[in-house]
């Protein structure tokens, strides 16, 4: 079962470390700005003479390219530069825990961008009558394009401790995706039309164009729903390894049926056992405890229960 406080608890330590450092107003402003200088380029808003974003939208994509993989670079590679995702393995939360939380902090730091970037409604609203529907739904495929291009790019940056090389692999991931729909033109008849419909624009053109298409909405969730879930089972693999090389010392712990490997070999009997010691690996990782401490199977206690059998390693 998914907790809600150990997201939460994640998700205001991405959220909030994105903006301890001037590199994220920096990227946000940057953000804005080009969106701004897109949306009002003189040779196409005025000629067109409409109250709309259009030349936004069709470059909307492109621009996320490089913002998004900037949003989601540090989201692992810094962890691993620092050697805190050590620190994310000892904690009593799931893969998918972590992933979420990481995820939606980064959705949050994107809306943020999002909302600065309103400034061009405000804009439109001072040199026309814009349509509120199809502003509602322009930002409405802002929001789930990002979404599904964040979870993309969040992948690249569990596969290297480098922001460098993080963006640049998160830039070619997300790329693939905007790019895939246009390839179609390359080709004719069936597989033409099922390279368009694997791409983004076809759902972006939808919303964008003030259209709350079910269909648009169900394509970005069933975008994003894989990625994140292959971020869980990339996480899931490295607990497995960390678990087998941390501290120099491997300890299995099976907490369905209370048994545990070990030199010398310790048997816990039953389930819901405290380890105190030095330290202990669950089947999920590695957990560190004090000398002074105690851990309880899924949650850290500050004594061992009256009815939970104690080993001491």
């Amino acid at each position: 079962m998914i907790r809600r406080h150990v997201i939460q608890a994640i998700f205001r330590r991405n959220f909030s470390s994105y903006f301890n450092s001037p590199t994220g107003y920096v990227f946000i402003a940057v953000f804005v700005a080009l969106s701004a200088g897109i949306a009002f380029w003189r040779d196409i808003f005025f000629v067109s003479n409409l109250a709309n974003l259009a030349p936004l939208n069709r470059w909307f994509p492109y621009l996320l390219l490089f913002f998004v993989p900037a949003v989601s670079m540090a989201l692992w590679a810094e962890e691993r530069k620092q050697g805190t995702d050590e620190l994310l393995f000892t904690l009593p939360a799931t893969d998918v825990e972590v992933v979420l939380g990481k995820y939606l902090a980064a959705l949050g730091i994107y809306s943020v961008a999002l909302a600065f970037s309103l400034t061009n409604v405000i804009a439109l609203a001072f040199l026309g009558s814009p349509d509120i529907g199809v502003m509602i739904g322009t930002y409405l495929g802002y929001w789930f394009l990002g979404g599904a291009l964040l979870a993309v790019a969040m992948v690249a940056s569990l596969l290297t401790s480098s922001q460098t090389v993080a963006f640049i692999l998160g830039a070619l991931f997300c790329a693939t995706l905007v790019f895939l729909g246009k390839a179609g033109n390359l080709f004719s008849g069936r597989l033409q039309n099922w390279l368009e419909g694997l791409g983004i624009d076809s759902a972006f053109d939808d919303l964008s164009s003030g259209v709350a298409s079910v269909r648009a909405i169900l394509y970005f969730i069933a975008l994003t729903t894989p990625f994140i879930y292959t971020g869980a089972r990339s996480l899931a693999w490295e607990l497995v390894m960390y678990s087998n090389t941390a501290s120099g010392l491997t300890n299995t712990v099976d907490t369905e049926g209370g048994s545990s490997s070990r030199t010398p070999p310790v048997t816990l009997s039953g389930t819901g056992c405290v380890a105190t010691g030095q330290t202990a690996a669950m089947d999920r990782g590695t957990q560190h405890i004090d000398r002074a401490g105690t851990y309880q199977f899924g949650a850290y206690v500050t004594g061992a229960p009256a009815n939970a059998p104690t080993v001491v390693f």
